[in-house]
């Protein structure tokens, strides 16, 4: 379980805005789809990829919504720490991406100036997307 006082360098940005793109997004998605269904949401329908769509961004504003949180349609702090209570732990989630080479990639996120922030399971976050390929690279070599 995620505690912030314990976070590593290495744990994935708290912050996912529209747009952010890269395989940290599909879990979330994948968990605001779940969420829809149950709720009988269907349009427009929710597509789960790498992207942080329009369409996904008001799935989250309606999930906030729901759970009294902000609506600010960003993946943040309090909306993490709600999916958590709900059995959804986005940070283990992403931190276990790790052990799939299939998801040993960078999600490109954006920071709350808009400045792009890349992240991959076992790195630093940096602003440097040549310094996370290296890293990432260096983290999980080739099989």
């Amino acid at each position: 379980m995620y505690d912030p006082i314990a976070a590593t360098r290495c744990d994935p940005p708290l912050y996912m805005p529209q747009g952010t793109q890269g395989p940290a997004v599909t879990p979330v998605l994948r968990f605001l789809a779940s969420w829809a269904l149950e709720r009988r949401f269907d349009t427009p329908r929710l597509i789960v990829n790498e992207f942080f769509s329009d369409e996904a961004k008001l799935y989250l504003e309606k999930y906030q919504a729901e759970n009294g949180l902000p609506t600010t349609g960003v993946v943040d702090a309090p909306t993490i720490k709600r999916m958590r209570e709900q059995g959804f732990d986005y940070v283990e989630r992403l931190k276990a991406q790790g052990s799939d080479p299939n998801l040993q990639k960078l999600t490109r996120f954006f920071g709350r100036k808009g400045a792009a922030i890349w992240w991959g399971p076992g790195i630093e976050p940096t602003n440097q997307p040549e310094a996370a390929k290296a890293r990432l690279r260096a983290t999980w070599p080739a099989r």
